[in-house]
């Protein structure tokens, strides 16, 4: 058996689709996401969580989103941007992403479904949606021109403070959940079957 945690998703305008569990629709699920967020430079994150899921410490790295589409679109030639994170993930660690610096975007954080929807009614249409576990979700707003930090901080908190999200993570540069890997925390965690080695193998002709 093995224990794996809740898959955290993109929703999208279109389809509301989610990623699926072959690392070619992990492939799918972070192109998209960036694609939607639209920054040229971001940060992601490895946030690695000690005894009791108590963050320990974040490994970041910056990606150029150009470059790691063309990658990714390219499977015979993809560098290992996304193969980190699925080890990072593997290993109990939380994936996230921001823009790098001061940008465009804000980030909500917390909301229900029901929020995600008002927003919308209310002229606030996110660039993208995540679903982070059962029943929660983030949304990535995109304005017309660049926040700096203090302008950014105040937009933030006071989108989270009408849609009720959480304030307390309201600020110009917060990290939200990467699309396409799991939320590690203990209590989304599922035991699942693990196949033998040939269906492993099997898998593996596919693009696992």
């Amino acid at each position: 058996m093995r224990i794996l945690g809740g898959e955290v998703v993109l929703i999208t305008k279109e389809d509301g689709a989610a990623s699926g569990h072959t690392w070619d629709k992990t492939y799918e699920a972070v192109e998209r996401q960036l694609t939607a967020m639209g920054a040229d430079l971001f940060e992601v994150g490895a946030l690695q969580r000690g005894d009791g899921d108590k963050p320990q410490f974040m490994l970041l790295r910056t990606w150029d989103q150009k470059k790691v589409i063309e990658s990714m679109l390219a499977p015979r030639t993809r560098l290992p941007f996304v193969p980190w994170l699925w080890y990072q993930n593997w290993h109990e660690s939380h994936i996230y992403v921001r823009p790098k610096g001061e940008s465009s975007l804000t980030l909500i954080d917390d909301l229900k479904l029901s929020a995600v929807a008002r927003m919308r009614q209310e002229g606030f249409r996110p660039a993208a949606v995540v679903q982070t576990s059962p029943g929660n979700y983030q949304a990535w707003i995109k304005h017309p021109t660049r926040l700096d930090r203090e302008l950014g901080t105040a937009v933030a908190r006071e989108l989270a403070t009408r849609f009720g999200g959480d304030v307390k993570a309201a600020d110009w540069r917060h990290l939200g959940r990467l699309a396409g890997f799991r939320n590690t925390k203990a209590r989304y965690r599922q035991v699942i079957p693990v196949p033998d080695y040939d269906a492993w193998r099997a898998q593996g002709a596919n693009g696992w």
